[in-house]
């Protein structure tokens, strides 16, 4: 519909003017839709339900944010099977002590 506009108006504007035009006129019909529909349920001048400043355009918000990066910490950091479990051996595997005697009678 644009480039037809545009190429039946007599006008002084290439297309990129015709188009940033276009695209301003767009903008200014969603935001009067926007406040029309808005300013219906929501009057002029009174003040924001205390539930939508909370809930929806700060703290909610805000929780969801952090939620989204604390959470995964969370969940990662306690589904370690290695919690809470020394690094120190308590005991030297037989193996080990094996070797030991083959490495003493090979330089032997």
């Amino acid at each position: 519909r644009v480039l037809l506009d545009y190429a039946c108006t007599d006008s002084c504007l290439d297309l990129s003017d015709w188009l940033t035009l276009e695209n301003i006129s767009r903008d200014l019909f969603w935001i009067n839709v926007r406040n029309t529909t808005y300013f219906r349920t929501h009057p002029f001048g009174h003040p924001q339900p205390w539930w939508r400043k909370v809930f929806v355009q700060g703290g909610g918000l805000f929780v969801l944010l952090i939620s989204f990066i604390l959470v995964p910490f969370f969940i990662f950091s306690t589904s370690n099977p290695q919690v809470g479990v020394l690094g120190v051996p308590t005991q030297i595997p037989q193996t080990l002590t094996n070797i030991k005697h083959i490495a003493q009678s090979v330089t032997l």
